[in-house]
């Protein structure tokens, strides 16, 4: 399948104007590079598998372009992020059986009110399950954070950390919630069968 990945994300406060390597990954022919919708220009795949521009700086929306044979077959796009409103859950499961073996992964994040990640965020994230399904535990990324596991908190990492949770041998609705001080809730619901 067509594919295209871009890095970094585009919020960095205080770098307004400084040039900010960005590289492209793309299984494609070419990409092109958008900045407020302002093309950056396209560059065609190098033996490296990557493509390299360094950018100035400015808030707004930073989007790639994927072509093969001058068609766009893939995009990718970030935009700069603003305050913290919300915690979101991404279950990759909302459906499990009850074997005490299924194991479901929330990925979650610290959101804008546009749903943007903050990638500089490090909140504390408390999580509350109720119904058939017990923790098997939580982690960040963080190599010095030396915080326990398998308890129902963690702060984030750049933003994120990833909760796992496992199914008893029991059927029912499992929910998971998760809270932030001065931020909006979130709340997944699993079904054990």
């Amino acid at each position: 399948e067509p594919m295209v990945h871009l890095l970094p994300h585009w919020t960095h406060p205080g770098k307004e104007g400084v040039a900010i390597p960005v590289v492209v990954y793309t299984n494609c022919e070419s990409a092109e590079l958008f900045l407020n919708d302002v093309s950056l220009g396209e560059k065609e795949m190098t033996k490296e598998r990557q493509i390299v521009w360094n950018v100035p700086y400015e808030k707004g929306s930073l989007k790639v372009v994927a072509k093969n044979k001058g068609e766009v077959v893939s995009e990718k796009e970030y935009r700069t992020a603003s305050n913290a409103m919300a915690v979101k859950l991404d279950a990759n499961r909302t459906k499990i059986t009850a074997n005490r073996t299924d194991v479901v992964r929330l990925e979650v994040s610290i959101v804008d009110e546009f749903g943007n990640m903050l990638p500089n965020a490090n909140d504390l994230v408390n999580f509350e399950i109720t119904g058939p399904a017990k923790l098997i535990g939580v982690e960040n990324g963080d190599i010095l954070d030396l915080s326990p596991h398998k308890v129902a908190s963690r702060k984030v990492f750049n933003g994120k950390c990833v909760l796992f949770i496992q199914a008893t041998d029991e059927a029912g609705v499992v929910e998971v919630k998760a809270t932030s001080e001065a931020l909006s809730e979130a709340l997944v619901k699993i079904i054990s069968e």
